[in-house]
């Protein structure tokens, strides 16, 4: 069962960060001496505290990080953001996605955002979820 993550999620929250990162061979996971669990923490209860949500697997199998920003355009209008996504298998994948995307309609329904972002690794079919391809992420790391 999906269910949203809390403060008392926190060792399974740090353990599934180290999974995503060591899994994706991720270049923040490079260096890996550089890591900060004071920092993990920090983030992750701003995020448990209302700058977004996490949703968590009950068996532990993954995770989405979604944080909620500010629009750089338009005062009082926010966004939401999947910072990390995580599964160990594509069910739970699945399943965390149909969540987040369920849960940001709400939020824009209730008028809390404007719209919400989600990344995929992979140039998967996300229309049968009701959203659409708005653009194709591209990155630097180091």
């Amino acid at each position: 069962m999906i269910r949203y993550a809390n403060k008392f999620d926190m060792p399974i929250i740090r353990e599934l960060l180290i999974e995503f990162f060591s899994a994706s061979h991720h270049p923040l996971a490079e260096d890996i001496d550089k890591w900060s669990a004071n920092h993990v923490d920090k983030v992750i209860s701003s995020v448990l505290s209302g700058a977004g949500f996490i949703l968590i697997d009950d068996k532990h199998r993954g995770m989405i990080v979604a944080i909620k920003q500010p629009s750089l355009w338009v005062p009082n209008v926010f966004i939401l953001n999947e910072g990390m996504w995580y599964a160990k298998n594509s069910i739970t994948a699945t399943k965390l996605i149909k969540k987040y995307i369920e849960i940001a309609e709400d939020m824009k329904e209730r008028g809390e955002i404007k719209q919400f972002y989600f990344n995929a690794y992979k140039d998967a079919d996300f229309y049968k979820l009701g959203v659409r391809k708005i653009s194709t992420c591209w990155g630097s790391y180091g």
